[in-house]
C-alpha cells in the first residue's frame, strides 16, 4: 500500500508541476529587434579656382596652366580641397616636375595658404573639413623665378597634387597632428602612404 500511496503522490506532484508549468507558459514573452548601422564615408575633391580638377590615371590631380609662363610671371592658382561627405582631416603632397628631368623644380615658386602646415613632404590642414565645405587655399599662386634661363624656354612643368583624407570622428586632434613629426599616429595615414 505504501507503494501505491507513493505512486499516487508522485503522479499528483507531476500533475501539479505540469499545471504550474503550463500556467507559467502563459506568462512568458519573447521579442526580437534588428539594429541597422550605416557607416560614414570619406570623399574629397581637389579644386582649382573652385572647379574640380580631373585626376590622371594614377588618381592624382594635375594642374594645367593657360598661357605661357615667362620668368617673373605669376599665375593665380587657387588650389583647395573639398570634403564631399563626412568631416575629415586632410593632407596634401605637392610634386613639381619638368619635361626635361635635368631642370630644377625649385624654379617654380609656389605660394601656400596660411591654414596649412608642412611636416615632411606633406601639408596638413589645421581643421577638419566636412559637409560639402572646402579648405582655404593650399596653393595660392605659382611663379616662374626671374633667374630661369633659356634652358626653361618652351618647357612644360607639371604640378601634381596628391590629397588624402581620414575621418575626424574617433581620431586625433590637430595638436596631436602637429606634435606627430611623421604623422604615423593618425589612424589611416602611415609612412608607406
Amino acid at each position: 500500500m505504501s507503494r501505491k500511496i507513493l505512486a499516487v503522490a508522485a503522479a499528483v506532484i507531476l500533475a501539479a508541476i505540469g499545471i504550474v508549468g503550463g500556467t507559467l507558459a502563459w506568462f512568458t514573452d519573447s521579442d526580437s529587434a534588428e539594429n541597422q548601422f550605416t557607416t560614414g564615408k570619406i570623399d574629397i575633391a581637389i579644386l582649382e579656382n573652385n572647379d574640380p580638377i580631373p585626376e590622371n590615371d594614377d588618381g592624382k590631380a594635375v594642374l594645367v596652366f593657360d598661357g605661357l609662363m615667362m620668368p617673373g610671371t605669376t599665375f593665380e592658382k587657387v588650389v583647395a580641397v573639398k570634403s564631399l561627405a563626412e568631416s575629415a582631416w586632410i593632407r596634401a603632397q605637392i610634386a613639381v616636375a619638368w619635361g626635361k628631368q635635368e631642370l630644377s623644380p625649385e624654379m617654380l615658386e609656389l605660394t601656400f595658404g596660411d591654414d596649412w602646415i608642412q611636416a615632411g613632404e606633406w601639408y596638413y590642414y589645421k581643421v577638419p573639413v566636412g559637409g560639402g565645405n572646402a579648405t582655404t587655399a593650399l596653393i595660392k599662386s605659382v611663379k616662374l623665378k626671374t633667374d630661369a634661363d633659356n634652358d626653361y624656354a618652351g618647357q612644360t612643368a607639371t604640378i601634381t597634387v596628391t590629397v588624402q583624407a581620414v575621418q575626424r570622428a574617433n581620431n586625433v586632434t590637430f595638436d596631436e597632428i602637429k606634435s606627430a613629426v611623421d604623422a604615423n599616429s593618425i589612424q589611416g595615414w602611415n609612412s608607406a602612404d
